[in-house]
């Protein structure tokens, strides 16, 4: 009987196998098929983020367990759960379109909130207070473009989207997660 070839691993790591269930039967799935999914479903657009909630939304109810930002973050958290998940946005997101702008400035915020929680030496609270009062929205004559130069005097950076890049590794993005 000829046994099945196992797919080459796409991660060094991701070389265990998985047990999986087909056709009632328990076969071997390699990991890095499980991570290939799990890739290529990240990076399909996924809107999730209403276009008329804004930091500046009464419904966005940043800080509390019921509301929008608490919605989205769930669905945030559970996006990014994996660290390979996490290497590869950051290796090759850009901001497109206000989605995009709004998942970034999700992303920081949670992750600022996570510093906030333990000490944040870095200053970066500053930039969540002027989130949450909606300074960066365009309703408030704010704009993605002021966040980024806000953002840009932290850490540097040649464009916006490099700034970006920049600022997800200083608060921790690849490491914890949202």
């Amino acid at each position: 009987m000829q046994q099945r070839q196992q797919p080459k691993p796409i991660f060094k790591h991701a070389t265990k196998s998985v047990p999986r269930r087909k056709s009632g039967r328990i076969s071997k799935m390699n990991s890095s098929s499980f991570f290939d999914a799990v890739v290529s479903s990240t990076f399909a657009k996924f809107t999730y983020i209403d276009a008329n909630e804004t930091w500046s939304s009464a419904s966005w109810n940043w800080g509390y367990a019921n509301g929008s930002a608490h919605d989205y973050a769930k669905i945030l958290r559970t996006k990014f759960l994996v660290r390979d998940v996490r290497e590869l946005f950051v290796e090759n997101f850009s901001v497109v379109d206000a989605h995009d702008e709004q998942e970034m400035k999700l992303i920081i915020a949670l992750c600022i909130q996570r510093e906030q929680h333990e000490g944040d030496r870095d200053g970066w609270w500053v930039v969540l207070k002027e989130l949450v009062k909606g300074a960066f929205e365009a309703e408030n004559e704010g704009s993605f473009k002021e966040f980024c130069s806000v953002l840009r005097e932290k850490v540097g950076g040649d464009d916006d989207d490099d700034t970006m890049k920049r600022t997800l590794v200083a608060i921790k993005f690849l490491e914890r997660g949202p």
